[in-house]
C-alpha cells in the first residue's frame, strides 16, 4: 500500500457503494492518468458530473491517511450534507479493506471518522466561514468549490487549518449562475501553484452518443446542462446571467481562439505583446487603445493598459499590447507598433490618462491619429465644428460601443483569436458595463474602441492590395486552443 503506485491500492483493496451494491473500484482511463504517481502537493479540477471525480479523490486520500499516521483529512463542500456524504462513501470504503490493512475505526458519526491507533482522522466541515478554524490537518478535499458560498472567506479559513507539508485538492463542476465570478474559477484561471485538470462529459466510459443525446433532450436549460456535462472548459464557463456578451457570442467567438505565432514578454512581469498575424504591405489597420487610470495608474505602481489591432479591412484581431508600463512607454509601444502596422490609424482613449499617451505620440509626430468632431449647433448662422485628437468614451456612448462590438461579433466581422478578451467578455455586467467583482475590462474596451472606429474610417490612400484573394474564414487556418 506504501508504494510509489496508488492504483494497486485503488483497484485491489477499495470498494465502493453502487447502484448495484459493494463492487471493487474500477478505474476510468482519465483515473489511471490522475492517479499513478499518487497526489500532487496541489491540484485543481475542472469537471463533469457523473465521471466519479468525488470517490477517486476520496479514495486517495484515504491511502494517505492510512500511510500517514497523525495526518488528518479535512473534506470542505459546499455545503454540509455533502460533505457527509463522502464521510458514508469513506466509511465504506474502510469497512470493506482487507483484514491485513483495515485500521480500527474509533470514533464515527456523520461528520468523522476516527482512527485512534494511527492517530489521525476525517472530518468533513459544516460550509460556513467559520469551518476549519480550529482544526488542523495534513490533508485537505475542498469540492464543489464553485459553488462555495461566502468562499473567499470559507477558503482562508479552510487554510489556515492545514500544517506545512500539506495536500489540497480542489474538484468542481462550473457554476452555471456565477459564471466566472467565484473562488473557483479565480483559482483554475490564475498563475498560482495549483496542477490543473479538466476532464470532460466524455471521461465516463458508460457515456456514450445516445446518453448524451437523451441526456440533454432532457435538461430544461441547455446553458445549466453545458456547464454540469461540459466538453471544453470554454462550455463549463457559460457567462453569468446579467453579462452584457451574450452565451451564443462567447462560445463563437471562442472557436477562434489559437496561440500567437509571436510574443514578448516585458521584464518584470510587466506585460507582453502577442502577435497573431504579422503586418502584411499593403493592409491597412486600426488601433483601439485603452489607458489605465485611476490611482492604479501612476507610475510607481502602473494599471493595465492594452491595445488591439485589427485590421480594417476583415476585422480580424491580429496583435495586442497588454502592459503595466508608464504611460511614456506605452506611447512608444503603440508608436513602433503602429507604424509596424503600415501607419495603422490609431485610436487613443482620451480618458484620464490617455490624455498623456496622446501628447507623446502628437511629440513624437504620429502620423495617423484619429479626431473625433463635435458640431456645435448653430450660432449667428455659423456652425461651430471642433476636432479633438483620440476618443473619448462615456456612459452613453460606450454602451453604443459595445452593442456594435457584440454586432460584429455575432455577425463574424470581428474575430479574436485572444482567449484573455473572450474572458473578459463574460463577466462584463450588462447594467454597470463595468467588470464584475474584481476583473478587468480593458482588452474587451480596447476592442471596442477599435471596432467602433474601424465600421467608420475611411482610408485617405486607395487599396493597393487584392483583399479578394485573401482566405478570412477561421476555419481554414484557426484551431480551437482547447
Amino acid at each position: 500500500m506504501t508504494g510509489r503506485d496508488p492504483r494497486w491500492f485503488l483497484e485491489m483493496a477499495v470498494k465502493i457503494p453502487t447502484q448495484k451494491g459493494i463492487k471493487p473500484f474500477i478505474l476510468y482511463p482519465w483515473m489511471h492518468q490522475v492517479s499513478y504517481q499518487g497526489l500532487p502537493d496541489s491540484t485543481i479540477m475542472l469537471k463533469s458530473r457523473e465521471i466519479g471525480s468525488t470517490t477517486l479523490w476520496a479514495a486517495l486520500f484515504l491511502r494517505e491517511v492510512l500511510t500517514h499516521p497523525g495526518g488528518n483529512l479535512l473534506i470542505a463542500a459546499n455545503k454540509e450534507e455533502n460533505a457527509v456524504n463522502a464521510i458514508k462513501y469513506l466509511k465504506t470504503m474502510v469497512q470493506n479493506l482487507p483484514e491485513s490493512i483495515k485500521p480500527k475505526i474509533g470514533k464515527y458519526n456523520e461528520t468523522q471518522i476516527e482512527f485512534p491507533e494511527l492517530g489521525n482522522q476525517i472530518k468533513a466541515l459544516s460550509g460556513t466561514e467559520d469551518s476549519g478554524r480550529a482544526e488542523r490537518a495534513l490533508y485537505l478535499l475542498a469540492t464543489e468549490m464553485a459553488f462555495w458560498k461566502n468562499d473567499y472567506a470559507y477558503w482562508m479559513a479552510v487554510q489556515g487549518a492545514l500544517v506545512k507539508g500539506s495536500k489540497t485538492v480542489i474538484e468542481s463542476t462550473a457554476n452555471p449562475e456565477s459564471g466566472t465570478e467565484n473562488l473557483f474559477h479565480d483559482l483554475w484561471d490564475g498563475q498560482n501553484e495549483f496542477r490543473k485538470h479538466f476532464w470532460n462529459v466524455w471521461s465516463n466510459p458508460e457515456h456514450d452518443d445516445e446518453w448524451y443525446k437523451n441526456k440533454r433532450e432532457g435538461s430544461p436549460n441547455i446553458q445549466l446542462f453545458l456547464a454540469e456535462y461540459p466538453e471544453t472548459p470554454a462550455q463549463a464557463f457559460i457567462v453569468a446571467a446579467d453579462s452584457f456578451f451574450s452565451n451564443e457570442v462567447i462560445q463563437q467567438g471562442q472557436l477562434d481562439v489559437r496561440t500567437p505565432i509571436d510574443a514578448v514578454e516585458f521584464d518584470n512581469h510587466k506585460g507582453w505583446i502577442h502577435i497573431w498575424e504579422k503586418s502584411v504591405p499593403g493592409l491597412h489597420y486600426v488601433v483601439g487603445a485603452d489607458v489605465a487610470e485611476g490611482e492604479g495608474s501612476k507610475e510607481n505602481n502602473p494599471d493595465w493598459s492594452d491595445a488591439t489591432i485589427v485590421d480594417w479591412q476583415t476585422g480580424l484581431h491580429v496583435a495586442t499590447i497588454h502592459t503595466q508600463l508608464p504611460y511614456s512607454d506605452y506611447a512608444d509601444m503603440l508608436f513602433s507598433y503602429g507604424k509596424e502596422y503600415n501607419n495603422a490609424h490609431m485610436v487613443v482613449e482620451r480618458n484620464g490618462g490617455g490624455l498623456g499617451v496622446i501628447s507623446w505620440l502628437q511629440a513624437k509626430k504620429y502620423p495617423n491619429m484619429y479626431y473625433e468632431t463635435k458640431i456645435e449647433d448653430e450660432i449667428r448662422g455659423v456652425v461651430k465644428t471642433i476636432k479633438n485628437v483620440g476618443y473619448r468614451t462615456t456612459d452613453n456612448n460606450k454602451r453604443v460601443m459595445l452593442d456594435e462590438l457584440q454586432v460584429s461579433m455575432k455577425s463574424g466581422r470581428f474575430r479574436s483569436p485572444d482567449i484573455l478578451l473572450w474572458t473578459q467578455a463574460k463577466s462584463i455586467n450588462r447594467a454597470t458595463l463595468k467588470a464584475m467583482g474584481k476583473k478587468k475590462d480593458d482588452k474587451v474596451i480596447s476592442a471596442a474602441i477599435a471596432e467602433y472606429v474601424r465600421r467608420r474610417y475611411i482610408p485617405s490612400a486607395s487599396l493597393p492590395y487584392d483583399y479578394s484573394v485573401r482566405d478570412t474564414s477561421a476555419k481554414a487556418s484557426w484551431q480551437s486552443m482547447w
